[in-house]
């Protein structure tokens, strides 16, 4: 299997946005490398685990300022966000019962987020953009790390 190879292509010049998407390719790699060298399945459930809660807590995050920033295609998007989260949750599961799903990760996975970093998110840059123009300081005010899965469910 292969890495998941970060160019500049994926870059939408959002820092944040940019930086949470190196991180998911870091961990779809991390899942990679550590099952091509053997590690323990409880251990490479967790890389899993980090693997999927990082891709919802940054589904979230582009979701909230997508409607922060009054983006008008919000809920497709947020449509190819519940596809993938539905997929990476399946895959969990089939992995929990035992299934060796690191092949497609390594596939369906790395394809969709490729699709989807160079099309889908791109299509929102614009508008973002804009509206950080309006705001700076706007994601450290108000979308710090703090407000991952936990703080979302809470604030």
């Amino acid at each position: 299997m292969s890495k998941f190879v970060w160019t500049d292509k994926f870059v939408i010049g959002i820092p944040e946005i940019d930086k949470q998407h190196l991180q998911l390719v870091e961990l779809i790699n991390k899942v990679i490398d550590s099952h091509n060298s053997g590690v323990s399945r409880p251990k490479l459930a967790e890389m899993i685990d980090a693997m999927v809660n990082h891709a919802i807590f940054h589904f979230g995050f582009e979701e909230r300022l997508q409607e922060h920033a009054g983006y008008p295609f919000l809920k497709a998007h947020q449509k190819s966000h519940v596809q993938f989260a539905k997929r990476i949750a399946e895959f969990q599961s089939r992995f929990n019962a035992g299934e060796d799903i690191v092949k497609y990760i390594d596939g369906l996975l790395v394809e969709w987020l490729t699709d989807h970093f160079k099309h889908d998110d791109s299509d929102y840059v614009e508008t973002v953009k804009e509206f950080l123009a309006r705001n700076p300081g706007f994601i450290a005010k108000n979308m710090g790390e703090k407000k991952g899965l936990l703080g979302r469910l809470f604030a």
